[in-house]
This record gives C-alpha cells, sequence and structure tokens, in this order.
C-alpha cells in the first residue's frame, strides 16, 4: 500500500509516517522515491513498539493534584 493508505490506517499523518520509515522505526519498501508499506509489517511494528509500554507505569506512585 502507499504512504497515503499506510497513513490512514495507522491514523497518522503521511508525512509521519515517512519520517518512521526513513529512521527504520517502521518496516518500509523504498521503490525509486515512493514509500510501500504492507499491513502485517506496520501492525507488527506497532504490536513490538506499543504493547510493551502497556503497564509501564504499574507500581509507580502517583500523585494527584
Amino acid at each position: 500500500m502507499n504512504t497515503d493508505e499506510a497513513a490512514a490506517l495507522l491514523g497518522v499523518h503521511p508525512k509521519t509516517l515517512q519520517r518512521l520509515a526513513r529512521s527504520g522505526r517502521i518496516t518500509a519498501y523504498r521503490v525509486g522515491k515512493l514509500w510501500r508499506f504492507q499491513a502485517r509489517d506496520l501492525w507488527a511494528d506497532v504490536a513490538v513498539r506499543v504493547v510493551p509500554l502497556n503497564g509501564l507505569y504499574d507500581g509507580v506512585a502517583t500523585t494527584s493534584i
């Protein structure tokens, strides 16, 4: 899928997705000047980066104002 389709799937701006692809944080394939993405790769990348953050604050004391 192209950048616009992949960005819509993830709910991010296309330029953000391109920046993530250039930095290697999202799996993407460069075809000439265009970026191409596969849905399974996108979801795998998101799962690896998002799921481990769940519970990040477990056991951490929080204060309320």
